[in-house]
């Protein structure tokens, strides 16, 4: 596993075009590697922050393409004029 997971680095490497794929791979495999509990630990957060961070870029992209609605009218106070 630590074999392919250092093809694929020299081979992203080497032209510079490393693609999401590629490095939710090279860290899934940093993951799978891991028998330390406290750097397994941290190679699993780091993969999520991967995932997230390209969910959270898709949802940016969708809602650019959707025009804006307009905000819903509210009815009655608002939270800041309940608190005064």
């Amino acid at each position: 596993m630590a074999k392919r997971q250092a093809d694929m680095r020299s081979q992203t490497q080497g032209n510079g075009t490393a693609t999401f794929a590629d490095v939710l791979l090279a860290q899934a495999f940093d993951a799978l590697a891991e028998t330390d509990p406290v750097h397994l630990r941290a190679a699993l957060v780091r993969l999520a922050a991967t995932v997230v961070g390209r969910v959270e870029a898709l949802d940016e992209r969708a809602s650019e393409s959707v025009p804006a609605s307009p905000a819903p009218a509210v009815a009655g106070p608002t939270w800041l004029e309940v608190q005064s």
